[in-house]
C-alpha cells in the first residue's frame, strides 16, 4: 500500500488517494501498476487520505488515514477501512482418453486460472468404471490425491491411479480456496474429462517346456576275477593289485586268483594294477581297464601292457 495524500480527485485537491500493490512471482522489480486505486466515498478537497497506511497479515484489509474535518471540526481526522473481495477462480482438468486395467494413469492435470496469487489444495477425484459421466459430482467418487497450489498454473495429483477393471472413468477436481480466493471445481457432467480403460490382453506367451529328469545314476553290479599267470619256471612270492591308483588286494603263498569288487560303482573307467614278485626276484607288472554302465564292451579302450605276466581278459565290461 502506498498513500498520496495529496493527490487530487476530481476537482478536489489534495483529497488524496491510496495505491495497492501485490508482489509478483518475479518480485517487486517485475510490478506492474498498481492493481487497485483507493478513495474515500465521503472525500472532499484537502482530507488527505493516505496520511497513513496500514495493512492486514493476508493482505486482505487496509487502513488509510486521512485529516478530514468531521463535522465543524477541521483537521480531527479519520480512518477509512478498505477490504478487498475474493477472486473467482477457474478450474479445468485433462486426463489420458485411454487407459489399460491394472496399468498406473498418472497424466492427470488440474489447471488453476484468475486466481489472485491463490494458495491451499487441489483435490482430485474419478468416478468409475460408469457407462456415463455423474450428474451430481458431491459424492461417490475415489479420492486419487492433491496438489498444493503456489500461484496459477497447472498441477497433478501426489500419486498416480490404477483402474481395476475395464470401463469408463470420469476426473473431477475441487480447489478450496483461501482468504483471497473462492473455492472452485472443474466441470461436472458431460463435460467431464473421460479416460475408456480397456481390458488387460491376455498373456499369449507359449509356456515353458517341463524341465527335463536328469537321468538316474547308473551304478555298477560287477565285480573282476583275476586269474594271475605266470611265465614258465616261474614261481609267485607275493602280488599286489590295486584300483584306480589305490591297493585293493594282496596275494601271497602262491595264490593266483583274486577277486575286484565294482559293486555300487559310478558310471566311468576303473584301471587295475597288478605288480608281482617272483620266487626267482622278478618284478613283474600288469594292468587292465573296465568300463561300467556301458551297453556294448568298448574294447578299443583296452590299455593291457604285460611283460610276462597276464591278468583276466581285455574289455570286460562290469
Amino acid at each position: 500500500m502506498a498513500g498520496a495524500r495529496l493527490a487530487t480527485v476530481g476537482s478536489d485537491a489534495s483529497q488524496g488517494t491510496v495505491y495497492a500493490f501485490s508482489e509478483p512471482a518475479g518480485g517487486w522489480a517485475s510490478a506492474t501498476p498498481a492493481q487497485a486505486k483507493l478513495t474515500a466515498s465521503d472525500g472532499a478537497a484537502g482530507d488527505q487520505l493516505g496520511l497513513s497506511v496500514a495493512v492486514s497479515g493476508d493482505g486482505g484489509t487496509a487502513v488509510a488515514g486521512s485529516a478530514a474535518k468531521i463535522g465543524s471540526n477541521a483537521g480531527q481526522g479519520a480512518a477509512y477501512v478498505f477490504r478487498s473481495s475474493s477472486a473467482s477462480p477457474g478450474l479445468s482438468v485433462s486426463a489420458p482418453s485411454s487407459g489399460t486395467a491394472g496399468s498406473t494413469i498418472s497424466a492427470v492435470s488440474g489447471s488453476l486460472s484468475s486466481g489472485s496469487s491463490p494458495s491451499g489444495t487441489i483435490t482430485f477425484r474419478v468416478f468409475g468404471p460408469q457407462s456415463s459421466a455423474p450428474t451430481s459430482c458431491a459424492s461417490g467418487a475415489t479420492t486419487v490425491g492433491t496438489a498444493s497450489v503456489s500461484g496459477n498454473g497447472s498441477y497433478g495429483p501426489s500419486v498416480g491411479f490404477t483402474p481395476p477393471s475395464a470401463g469408463n472413468y470420469w476426473w473431477y477436481a475441487s480447489y478450496g480456496g483461501d482468504t483471497k480466493n473462492n473455492t472452485a471445481a472443474s466441470a461436472c457432467g458431460a463435460s467431464m474429462a473421460e479416460t475408456v480403460v480397456t481390458a488387460r490382453p491376455p498373456n499369449t506367451a507359449a509356456p515353458a517346456p517341463p524341465a527335463k529328469a536328469p537321468p538316474a545314476a547308473c551304478h555298477s553290479a560287477r565285480s573282476i576275477t583275476l586269474h594271475v599267470y605266470l611265465p614258465r619256471r616261474e614261481r609267485l612270492r607275493s602280488a599286489t593289485i590295486a584300483l584306480n591308483g589305490k591297493r585293493a588286494k594282496t596275494l601271497k603263498h602262491g595264490r593266483r586268483r583274486v577277486t575286484i569288487s565294482l559293486t555300487g560303482a559310478a558310471a566311468g573307467t576303473y584301471t587295475v594294477t597288478i605288480r608281482a614278485t617272483t620266487t626267482n626276484g622278478r618284478h613283474l607288472s600288469g594292468r587292465r581297464v573296465y568300463h561300467t554302465c556301458l551297453n556294448v564292451p568298448l574294447a578299443g579302450h583296452d590299455s593291457l601292457v604285460v611283460r610276462a605276466l597276464t591278468a583276466g581278459r581285455p574289455g570286460q565290461r562290469a
